[in-house]
């Protein structure tokens, strides 16, 4: 469809790519084969993840297969390559961290790397472009600036397209050439294609992805050091933004994503999650991963109600405000009131999802709608165009899909819309569009329970 919508003979994407255990032919891993589960999922797009267990050299091998991906992909013109790194520079790179800070972005410094390595390159004009794309549909002022500069280079969501092609075919040349050398620049790639497909949509592309990047992680952390204090910075940053859209990327799906052994904390730091882009309190983040392992199991072995009330006594126990304390000497001293309300937003939120995900046949008939109402007014304080704004997308699309309250839905749907002139994501777009069929099914007689109604959608939403 996209390919038709430029008048572009299509590249191929079918079959989707997928972790095989394929021998490999190059590399320092040449005639080696290395055990992966061949059971697939409900979308037989990659198989589950295995058992949490140590990875060795000789344990495991992370090996890409892009099917019809173009044999020789030539790299992208000079001129469309500075257009597209000058626009990932100023555009691109605040909307990946939770503040743009000199010198603490860690996808600004990918710029430099990108020089010598060109699928970061492909895959950071890729994301350059269809942020472009994106930005331009939405009317945005620098969106159309930026648009008439381009139209020497091309179209923006054709150079997407062709650019992402380049950069799978070199992934996949990149994985099949693993070495010490290269495990960070191959986590950066694969963490900039899901925020490609966060772009796009936020539905089942990035789940294939965070799982390449979960299992990439185990490997990096097991038997890789960095190189550097920069690299060692890069890989902290790019493994808790990993992590975080891992855990909430099992929230509204019934697919079987095991976060489990990513969320070890010997693997990154608290404080690492925290400076995420989604900023969730990271003892909030485990009990959204274990509730969410849990409701995805039979009906018969879900947690009980007396279980679902001690997550919950769980989660209100947590202390917002002294875990924002203790982030000040990473953050600028002006956010805490920032955090804080992030924090609880987050806080109420969780509770919601633990009533709906552990026990939805328990579940109060009626909305949660004191939760409800805790949410909107944290979140009152960071209206769109904020930093702390793109740290607020999940806590307020938990709070849309739980209320009845006509003036709420508006309130919310109004933040998120406004949200998307800044935030040219197409995740958000579709959280939008997501309340909008939630709201219709509840006002119409359906079921009330909008999470159990996701789920058997049988769609990957990450809606983060």
């Amino acid at each position: 469809m996209k390919c038709s919508s430029t008048g572009r003979a299509c590249l191929g994407y079918e079959p989707r790519l997928r972790w095989t255990d394929s021998v490999a032919s190059r590399g320092k891993f040449s005639g080696k084969s290395f055990d992966v589960s061949t059971s697939t999922g409900s979308d037989g797009v990659f198989p589950p993840v295995s058992s949490p267990q140590r990875k060795s050299t000789t344990d495991i091998l992370l090996y890409l297969t892009a099917t019809k991906a173009p044999p020789n992909p030539q790299p992208s013109s000079n001129e469309t390559v500075e257009f597209y790194m000058s626009y990932y520079d100023s555009h691109v790179c605040k909307d990946l961290v939770l503040e743009d800070l000199p010198h603490r972005n860690s996808f600004r410094n990918l710029l430099d790397i990108s020089r010598h390595q060109p699928m970061l390159r492909e895959i950071m004009i890729a994301i350059s472009a269809l942020h472009l794309a994106n930005l331009t549909n939405t009317k945005h002022l620098v969106g159309v600036q930026y648009f008439s500069q381009s139209r020497s280079i091309g179209s923006p969501y054709k150079d997407a397209l062709v650019a992402k092609s380049r950069a799978l075919c070199l992934l996949a040349d990149g994985l099949a050439k693993m070495s010490t050398s290269n495990g960070d620049v191959l986590l950066a790639t694969i963490m900039l294609f899901i925020m490609f497909e966060m772009l796009d949509s936020g539905t089942k592309e990035w789940r294939f992805h965070t799982e390449g990047a979960r299992q990439l992680m185990e490997y990096l952390h097991g038997n890789m050091r960095a190189e550097s204090v920069c690299l060692k910075d890069l890989r902290a940053s790019l493994m808790s933004t990993c992590i975080a859209y891992n855990i909430l990327g099992t929230t509204f799906t019934k697919s079987s994503i095991d976060c489990r052994d990513c969320i070890n904390p010997s693997m990154v730091q608290d404080e690492d999650l925290a400076n995420t882009c989604l900023s969730c309190p990271p003892p909030l983040l485990r009990i959204i991963r274990d509730v969410s392992q849990c409701s995805r199991r039979e009906k018969s072995e879900r947690l009980s109600v007396r279980d679902a009330d001690r997550l919950v006594s769980l989660t209100a126990a947590f202390d917002v405000l002294a875990w924002v304390s203790s982030l000040q000497r990473i953050s600028a001293s002006f956010d805490i009131e920032k955090r804080l309300h992030v924090g609880m937003a987050y806080k109420s939120a969780v509770c919601i999802y633990v009533m709906r995900a552990v026990s939805p046949d328990a579940s109060m008939s009626e909305p949660l709608e004191g939760w409800v109402s805790d949410i909107l007014y944290h979140l009152s304080f960071i209206p769109p165009g904020d930093w702390f704004f793109k740290a607020t997308c999940w806590p307020s699309f938990i709070a849309g899909a739980e209320t009845n309250n006509a003036t709420q839905r508006e309130t919310i749907i109004s933040r998120l819309e406004k949200g998307l002139m800044d935030l040219p994501w197409g995740y958000l777009a579709n959280a939008v569009r997501l309340l909008r069929n939630i709201w219709l099914q509840k006002d119409g007689g359906g079921s009330l329970d909008w999470l159990v109604s996701l789920k058997e959608a049988q769609t990957d939403w990450l809606i983060a």
